[in-house]
């Protein structure tokens, strides 16, 4: 395995995410990170450490992962609520964590286990 940082990770993730994120605006400023509010960075260095951690072929073990470990301390799902920006389908975490899994992969060296159907 190659030893990859978190800001190292970080930089990888900015690079092929934030391309694609719906809050992007065509003056190529997020709108999250202008209020601050990028779910995906604000918690970045646990997402990485939940990802790493968890070793499994079905994406949905991630996501059960994440959810548990990284939704539980966010600003964005008040205990005994559901998650507004998730609901909404504006979690930049909630909907890309397949591809933030893949590029963690390549830029570690990890092979995340995965079953061929």
């Amino acid at each position: 395995m190659i030893a990859v940082t978190t800001a190292e990770l970080e930089t990888l993730i900015r690079d092929e995410i934030c391309g694609i994120c719906d809050e992007m605006g065509r003056d190529g400023k997020c709108q999250e990170q202008i209020k601050g509010d990028c779910t995906l960075f604000h918690l970045f260095p646990l997402i990485a450490q939940t990802i790493e951690e968890t070793t499994s072929d079905d994406v949905n073990d991630y996501l059960r992962a994440v959810r548990e470990k990284v939704c539980t301390v966010c600003l964005n799902e008040p205990p005994g609520a559901g998650c507004t920006k998730r609901i909404e389908a504006r979690c930049a975490l909630d909907t890309y964590l397949p591809l933030i899994i893949d590029a963690m992969e390549r830029a570690s060296g990890k092979a995340f286990e995965r079953s061929v159907s």
